[in-house]
């Protein structure tokens, strides 16, 4: 592909009930939506890589040296358009990001609005929240995600 002095970033999607894995892109630049994830796995964000290369070093990556064992980001969506009658407020964010280590949540839509106003919707779902949580196993990773989007209370009138 010619990426030899440069970061990059491949995505993929899991087919679980076809039990297959498919390409969905190549980036040619630094992934920032995957620092924080490094960072609770590996101890260090992946942002370090560019700066190494950018000061002529070998990138360097710890693995596992972070506080926990895996991690993911979670896009909450909604699946019919809606009016937001209620979003959680950022004490409530605040106090579950608190309650589970690891946590950081952002909120994309704020109520007293429809769900389809944003431009850069997807045309079959609407994204209410991006989630990361980690854990120390996969399972304890998704109940965390689990605990959080019920915690959440997002409060939507299908329209």
């Amino acid at each position: 592909m010619g990426l030899h002095h440069s970061t990059f970033n491949i995505e993929y999607f899991w087919d679980a009930d076809a039990q297959k894995l498919r390409l969905l892109e190549i980036n040619s630049r630094h992934s920032q939506s995957h620092a924080q994830l490094f960072q609770l796995v590996d101890g260090r964000p992946n942002h370090a890589c560019m700066v190494d290369l950018a000061l002529g070093r070998r990138p360097q990556m710890p693995a596992q040296n972070g506080e926990f064992k895996v991690a993911a980001t979670w896009f909450l969506r909604h699946f019919k358009d809606g009016w937001i009658r209620r979003a959680p407020t950022s004490e409530e964010v605040r106090a579950i990001e608190e309650k589970y280590p690891g946590t950081t949540i952002q909120v994309d839509k704020g109520e007293g609005r429809r769900l389809s106003g944003d431009v850069a919707e997807d045309s079959y779902s609407f994204a209410l929240a991006e989630i990361f949580t980690a854990g120390q196993s996969e399972d304890d990773m998704i109940e965390t995600y689990n605990k959080v989007v019920d915690e959440l209370n997002f409060e939507i009138e299908d329209l």
